[in-house]
């Protein structure tokens, strides 16, 4: 995706319409995600806030959200507060590395929440690497799951890649 969802929505007056359709580019952008239904319930250039409503691509053999469903939670979260700051169309915004720690299960409706760094690192041309923490918590507010992610951040005139 290197068209950015977030100069296409900027011009929507309405904040829940703006989210809602920041969902539906980025579930097309990013079809991975499609069956954990996330939907963004608040997002400024400082936090984000995403719903994950208990669903059946979500669960695993016990009834709970998967692992790997509650890594990708964690990870579209940090990558969207990040590609806010840094457009996708300018630059490309990659994970580098994702460690989560699980401490119950996930069941129903899950919150994932974010937040900024107090600062954006300068771009260098080698990649700049920015860690995000992002916690996932079920609807009485307990930790279900800590998720740590390293971004790297380059310019696409900066990206080497082989055809």
């Amino acid at each position: 995706m290197k068209f950015d969802p977030f100069k296409l929505t900027e011009n929507i007056p309405i904040d829940s319409l703006r989210r809602r359709a920041l969902d539906t580019i980025l579930s097309v952008g990013v079809p991975f995600n499609l069956g954990l239904g996330l939907h963004i319930i608040e997002l400024n250039p400082c936090a984000i806030k995403v719903e994950s409503p208990e669903r059946f691509f979500r669960k695993n053999h016990v009834g709970g959200a998967h692992a790997c469903a509650l890594a990708t939670m964690g990870e579209y979260a940090a990558g969207v507060l990040i590609a806010q700051h840094f457009p996708v169309s300018d630059f490309r915004v990659i994970i580098q590395k994702l460690e989560i720690e699980y401490h119950k299960q996930g069941k129903g409706k899950l919150i994932v929440e974010s937040q900024a760094p107090t600062a954006y690192p300068e771009i260098v041309p080698d990649g700049t690497f920015i860690d995000m923490r992002t916690e996932i918590t079920n609807k009485n507010g307990d930790l279900v799951a800590e998720c740590k992610t390293r971004w790297q951040i380059k310019r696409w005139d900066d990206v080497r890649s082989k055809k």
